[in-house]
């Protein structure tokens, strides 16, 4: 049933970055900045999406290698945030969502901010 992606297939929605404490917005963020991000997994399973209950899914807040490393923290409605600090390094960053499993179709999400 995974082949015919009945079970196991994983996407993603609703991707949201922001200043802690503040709407979302495309101003660019200041070095030490708390910033919090969140993400909707959603698995496929006996033919319906539901919430995915993954505990193990991280995000990399990137330049050229990883500077930040945290796992998603699982949320209702397969709802996944974290929160960290902006490292104290200028430069063009992305969100990197990279999810590589058995039994699972593989999730990549990346936003440049």
């Amino acid at each position: 049933s995974w082949a015919l992606k009945l079970n196991g297939d994983l996407r993603f929605s609703n991707v949201v970055h922001n200043k802690v404490g503040e709407a979302p917005s495309d101003q660019a963020y200041r070095i030490t900045d708390e910033v919090e991000y969140s993400i909707i997994i959603e698995e496929m399973r006996n033919g319906n999406w539901e919430a995915f209950k993954g505990s193990d899914v991280q995000l990399e807040f990137v330049r050229i290698d990883p500077f930040v490393r945290a796992f998603l923290k699982p949320e209702t409605d397969g709802a996944f945030k974290v929160e960290f600090k902006i490292p104290d390094v200028y430069g063009v960053y992305q969100f990197k969502v990279d999810y590589n499993r058995v039994g699972y179709t593989h999730l990549y999400s990346t936003t440049q901010v």
